[in-house]
């Protein structure tokens, strides 16, 4: 249900916030959250799409971070 996708959005939120402009990889960020391989996947294409993620490539690897704004965002929320 909703309080669901609210956790699971909130704790992907919360991970990358915490690994910085280094970001993670999906397989690291699965760590962090209660779903699915392919729920995640789900839902980093729906949070790329609303521009609160973005995925680059560093070293050969694909890697998820938070965007600039959101980063500022969520910065002076739990600031």
């Amino acid at each position: 249900g909703m309080d669901t996708a609210r956790g699971v959005v909130l704790d992907i939120t919360r991970a990358l916030y915490d690994s910085g402009e280094h970001g993670m990889e999906i397989k690291a960020l699965l760590l962090y959250v209660n779903c699915a391989d392919g729920e995640l996947r789900t839902y980093m294409r729906f949070l790329r799409e609303i521009k609160v993620v973005e995925n680059y490539n560093t070293e050969g690897r694909r890697a998820w971070r938070l965007t600039n704004n959101m980063t500022k965002l969520y910065s002076s929320i739990v600031a």
